[in-house]
């Protein structure tokens, strides 16, 4: 008995021998360290001796196998099958087992929750900008933040929303902010965050991008997916214009993108030259043509000199941008030659003289070009009548020259051609498509330089503005682009029609057309 305590188990038959011999005492309960019993198994280790030799006849079969075992004689009752310790071990593994359960449905309530907030600060001021009315009760738009990478800002302040200014200052100066205009917090732009609202205006990150779109994709696909990532699902990529703003030696440029490039891949070209560029998306509607932006300077000018205390004797009752009558200066008669024309000129945009000698300007007035100091500065007299005659009585002053379009004859005869000959170009226009109320001029009459294009998308209806002189458009449409300005361009169709056109509708053809 004392020899089979503590001894291995080497021999199968032996182990069977000594724990069945006649007489012999019961014997003691005997575990295998390796591999442990199974709960199949541990039925043997307990019950009447037909289980108990069924249990030594499978240890034998073990062991023939090559597998050898150590045995241990524990004594005692032969319930210890389970030790406490691996009670205490299983109950352990059970409930780390049903804490990672619990762990992964709170990150799914969490992502959840947080889509859920994104939406609600979305919706949130959407509903402010329709209101256009400040709340005691919330606070403030830039106030609404959210994690770093998806902050929210207010449209910045355009750099173009002025009239054009004339050669002696920098075109398209600013307009002086109020007090009460609200800028975007420069940390957004430092961070490269993704800020985007339904009204607002947008800075997108491209690496924010990259599982939605590639640098194949065109704009009208980068659009969807910047409006899909920030859950904007209820508008349409054709109200929304992406820009891109980049670094040049005086400052930035901002420029739409048309509807055929490929935005990631401007983006990657514009990175390679380390210009920093930036990804901007707003309302197309946030995007005025000229023509409003010059209404709305002349409002802010009207509003700046009434609440000054002007008089009368002071400045006029209402400065407008269109009005020809001020800064014009008085009529000098010279002596010798009649002045000589070098050119006509026709006014395509506003522009207010702010000193004398300079020519106040609006769309639609003519002129007889006499000189040109510089490519941005010409002196010239008024065309009343179109038919370009030079006199000695007329007021000569200096206007720039980005507000005409130049041409080789007199106006009222560049008209009257463009007139005649709208017959035949108007048999293939399609049915619907309205007349142009501003006098046509055919392309061939005009020396401005130009680059031709085509339009990508349709631009009509209810988007066009005709009082603003914005020209409706059909999809591939050829045009003749001639000057550009705040996203705009300006573009004559073959048939004479002309006008403002949003400049990422407009496509490239070919060269500047010769002069």
């Amino acid at each position: 008995m004392s020899g089979l305590r503590g001894s291995s188990s080497t021999n199968p038959s032996s182990a069977r021998s000594t724990l069945t011999t006649p007489g012999a005492l019961k014997p003691p309960m005997v575990r295998t360290l390796t591999p442990p019993p199974s709960p199949n198994q541990r039925r043997y280790y307990e019950g009447d001796g037909k289980h108990k030799e069924e249990h030594e006849r499978w240890k034998g079969e073990r062991d023939n196998n090559g597998n050898t075992s150590t045995t241990i004689g524990l004594g005692g009752s032969s319930n210890m099958d389970v030790t406490p310790a691996q009670n205490a071990f299983e109950a352990l593994e059970d409930t780390v087992k049903r804490q990672a359960i619990r762990i992964q449905s709170l990150e799914q309530d969490v992502k959840t929750l947080n889509t859920t907030l994104e939406s609600f600060i979305d919706n949130f001021n959407a509903l402010r900008a329709s209101l256009k009315q400040p709340h005691d009760r919330y606070p403030d738009t830039e106030s609404l933040n959210v994690h770093p990478k998806f902050q929210w800002t207010l449209e910045e302040p355009d750099d173009n929303n002025s009239v054009e200014g004339t050669p002696r200052r920098r075109s398209h100066s600013q307009v002086t902010p109020t007090s009460s205009t609200r800028t975007s917090s420069p940390a957004s732009k430092a961070s490269g965050s993704s800020t985007i609202g339904r009204s607002n205006h947008a800075d997108l990150d491209p690496k924010t991008l990259k599982h939605r779109v590639t640098n194949h994709d065109l704009t009208a696909t980068v659009i969807r997916g910047a409006l899909q990532k920030h859950h904007v699902n209820n508008a349409s990529e054709d109200d929304y214009v992406l820009s891109i703003s980049y670094d040049v030696e005086d400052g930035r440029v901002e420029r739409c993108l048309s509807w055929d490039e490929k935005p990631l891949a401007v983006f990657e070209a514009f990175k390679a030259k380390s210009k920093d560029p930036v990804f901007k998306l707003a309302l197309a509607k946030d995007r005025p043509s000229p023509r409003r932006l010059a209404r709305k300077a002349a409002r802010l000018l009207d509003k700046s000199t009434s609440g000054a205390g002007s008089t009368a004797n002071d400045l006029p009752a209402q400065t407008s941008v269109e009005t020809t009558q001020t800064a014009t200066p008085a009529p000098q008669i010279e002596d010798g030659p009649l002045p000589k024309a070098e050119g006509y000129g026709l006014a395509i945009h506003p522009y207010d003289a702010p000193r004398e000698g300079e020519f106040s300007v609006a769309p639609g007035d003519m002129f007889i070009i006499l000189s040109r100091e510089n490519p941005k500065w010409m002196t010239v007299q008024r065309d009343t009548d179109g038919k370009g005659i030079c006199t000695r009585a007329s007021v000569k002053a200096v206007i720039p020259a980005g507000c005409v379009l130049e041409t080789s004859v007199p106006l009222a005869a560049a008209m009257t051609e463009a007139r005649s000959s709208y017959g035949t170009h108007n048999s293939t226009t399609l049915v619907g498509a309205s007349v142009s109320v501003v006098p046509p001029v055919l392309p061939s009459s005009i020396v401005s330089k130009a680059t031709k294009g085509v339009a990508l998308k349709d631009f009509r209806g209810a988007k066009v503005n005709k009082d603003d002189e914005e020209l409706e458009l059909m999809k591939d449409d050829v045009v003749h682009v001639y000057k550009k300005y705040h996203h705009w361009v300006y573009v004559i169709k073959e048939n004479g029609d002309r006008g403002w056109v949003p400049s990422w509708h407009v496509g490239k053809l070919c060269i500047p057309k010769e002069s």
